[in-house]
């Protein structure tokens, strides 16, 4: 195989991995943002459309039946289902209704209130916090553009995309990438040991210079006071060197202060060899 072709696959792989990591994690970035930016129990609807709504039964409420409602605006109505359903923690009894905004309905933010029979059982320090679960605001938007250009997530807002959409897209590309080039990391690991080379995976200022480590050791011939080739990540020579401490698959060398040597960089058994 061509190193030289495994190595710039294996950079590109990372750069894609590097883009792809932003835009994932940004997309959920942006979904924190808004979600804190947004107030609670806000619902968005298009004229002539309707968007799902549910809470809790409070009080002495045993069905939808028994819930009643008042919207700021009597053209902006909820139509509650009949059925109840459990809630996911506790199993709760729970409501579910539609709020419908008619055709003619103009564009703003309304709200809904949603009214339960005897709520003696409330006790007085949570009436605020029921306050807010029993009330729903709501903004209509006259077409999807509208909604998009009121969207409190930045990248909906400019792009048309969820942020999920973003996560979901991109997230993946970092796994496949990553996997991608580990398997391509372990091959080039095998093949540039069985010519004698390794790549630099760690470098530590000491006081004498730079101690590297590489992935060679006296398994593959390496011993104590060898001299070896100090390479670029391209493969050009730079300077001899000589082995500190040979390990049986890792080993350490010593590079002046004046050397210029990165993690990447290469070292050869071979003075003239190149990748």
């Amino acid at each position: 195989m061509d190193l030289k072709k495994l190595l710039k696959t294996r950079a590109i792989l990372g750069k894609i991995c590097l883009v792809a990591g932003i835009l994932a994690f940004s997309g959920i970035f942006d979904v924190l943002v808004s979600s804190y930016r947004r107030p609670s129990n806000s619902l968005d609807v298009i004229t002539g459309s309707s968007v799902d709504i549910n809470g809790r039964l409070y009080g002495s409420a045993k069905a939808s039946s028994d819930l009643m409602y008042q919207s700021t605006n009597p053209d902006l109505k909820l139509e509650f289902d009949q059925k109840l359903y459990s809630g996911f923690w506790f199993g709760e009894g729970m409501w579910r209704a539609k709020v419908a905004a008619p055709q003619n309905l103009q564009s703003g933010t309304y709200r809904i209130s949603i009214k339960y029979p005897d709520l003696k059982n409330i006790k007085p320090k949570d009436l605020k916090k029921f306050e807010k679960l029993s009330n729903y605001t709501i903004n209509v938007y006259e077409d999807a553009k509208a909604l998009q250009a009121g969207s409190f997530s930045m990248i909906t807002r400019t792009t048309g995309v969820s942020p999920w959409i973003v996560f979901a897209v991109f997230f993946p590309m970092i796994l496949i990438g990553g996997a991608a080039n580990y398997k391509i990391s372990s091959i080039l690991e095998f093949i540039m040991a069985e010519n004698g080379q390794a790549e630099i995976y760690r470098i530590s200022k000491v006081e004498k210079g730079f101690e590297i480590y590489f992935g060679l050791g006296k398994k593959h011939g390496l011993n104590n006071g060898d001299i070896i080739s100090l390479l670029t990540d391209h493969g050009d020579y730079i300077a001899k060197i000589e082995v500190d401490n040979a390990g049986y698959e890792n080993s350490t060398a010593l590079v002046g202060v004046y050397r210029d040597v990165k993690p990447g960089y290469l070292v050869s058994r071979y003075n003239d060899q190149n990748v």
